[in-house]
């Protein structure tokens, strides 16, 4: 139920509300993992090129979770079958009503 105290702001005129300011804001991350991930390593190749071919080693290993990870970025997920296994009654009673 309002009264006085609860309808008077929390602070006084004047004052600030949030007194420590705006947080700061995080950057951007696809940019910063972009930049990240062109920079050149000590072999000559960027990030991103070390990272895939160390994944298609492991892939190559036997590491299925690698191969799954390189295949679903490549090809994409692959299409979910649903087989309903539940016989359904007749319709026949519709024509009753």
């Amino acid at each position: 139920m309002p009264n006085a105290h609860n309808l008077r702001p929390a602070w006084k005129k004047g004052q600030s509300g949030n007194p420590q300011g705006r947080p700061k804001e995080v950057p951007e991350l696809r940019p910063l993992l972009a930049k990240l991930l062109n920079e050149p390593t000590p072999e000559g190749i960027n990030a991103a090129e070390l990272i895939l071919r160390g994944l298609i080693g492991e892939a190559a290993k036997g590491n299925t979770r690698a191969a799954e990870l390189i295949l679903k970025r490549a090809y994409g997920e692959p299409p979910r079958v649903l087989e309903l296994q539940t016989e359904f009654p007749p319709l026949s009673w519709l024509n009753e009503v």
